[in-house]
């Protein structure tokens, strides 16, 4: 099971937060120790009516990892225990990016104070940074857009991700791989799961493997029987008794030389015998016509047969073809 995630910020509405096309709402709280979302609670609360899994992050500033924590718990109170707690560890306004440790102890004051572990979001390079601080704490939401506009809610398959990212042994919870006006991610979690994030009374959970595609059955080999060569045999009569080829037959039965079988000989063969072909000699035919009406030759049919003659048959007799 997998969860459509969407995080929204002051740029998005409070309609947006309410996609119907998402389980889960991600909402930006706070950056820094000087800003709040203006419309955090407005997105919050919508969502929550909406009977959205919430979340909400702080955006690291990059000053003192301790007051910042504090000053995120401080503007989140009423949603811990309700809402997933995440770090957003980010180049771009954030001065301590580069330095994995200020991660860790954000994320330990925050455990400290409300016994929940933060999510790490952040891309391959910054789960780089962090992971040898927070690959045995915190589990990883990791943004990386393989493409370049990509709207919609399903997301890439799980080999286009390991293909281009590197968690670093983090334990990989989700992936942020679109941005198109609003943010999309699948989360790799239950219900349950994403709940105990939320929940301080809990130890983090475990995500679940992200779903595979189920391995095609292996095709089943055709059966091997034997076939006893009889006189007028040729093995690319066999052959083409059963349906296969003079080279795979000889292959099969270490023939070096196609032309020399012997009475008697046994064979072994793939598949089952084609069902024979019988015809009825009228008055009038003989064996050279016959062939011609056939599509084979009156040689052919005198081995199959065991007509040691070829100018003798008779009306009513049944040839095989």
């Amino acid at each position: 099971m997998t969860i459509t995630a969407i995080d929204v910020a002051s740029y998005q509405t409070v309609a947006q937060a309410v996609d119907k096309r998402a389980q889960a709402t991600i909402v930006k709280a706070t950056q820094g120790t000087g800003y709040v979302n203006p419309l955090c609670d407005r997105q919050y609360q919508a969502a929550k009516k909406a009977g959205k899994l919430l979340g909400v992050y702080h955006y690291a500033g990059g000053g003192n990892a301790t007051a910042e924590a504090d000053y995120f718990l401080k503007n989140i109170k009423g949603y811990i225990g309700q809402a997933m707690l995440i770090l957003d560890w980010e180049r771009g306004e954030n001065s301590a990016y580069g330095n994995g440790k200020w991660a860790n102890d954000f994320i330990d004051r925050v455990h400290a104070k409300t016994g929940v572990w933060c999510v790490l979001y952040t891309g391959s390079e910054g789960a780089g940074q962090c992971a040898p601080y927070l690959k045995n704490k915190a589990g990883l939401w990791l943004a990386g857009y393989p493409y370049q506009n990509y709207p919609s809610f399903t997301p890439p398959a799980q080999s286009v991700f390991k293909s281009l990212y590197n968690t670093h042994g983090m334990n990989l919870v989700g992936w942020q791989y679109s941005s198109t006006g609003i943010d999309h991610s699948v989360f790799y979690l239950t219900e349950a799961q994403w709940k105990k994030y939320a929940n301080p009374k809990s130890k983090p959970a475990k995500p679940i493997a992200p779903n595979k595609p189920a391995k095609k059955p292996a095709p089943k080999p055709k059966p091997v029987t034997t076939y006893t060569v009889q006189a007028g045999d040729t093995l690319s009569g066999i052959a083409a008794k059963y349906g296969i080829s003079t080279q795979n037959l000889a292959s099969l039965n270490a023939i070096t030389n196609p032309n020399f079988i012997r009475v008697g000989q046994k064979l072994k063969v793939n598949g089952k015998a084609k069902p024979a072909r019988v015809y009825t000699v009228v008055n009038g035919d003989n064996l050279s016509t016959i062939a011609k009406r056939l599509g084979t030759t009156a040689d052919r049919l005198a081995r199959l047969n065991g007509i040691v003659n070829k100018n003798l048959i008779y009306a009513g007799q049944k040839l095989k073809y």
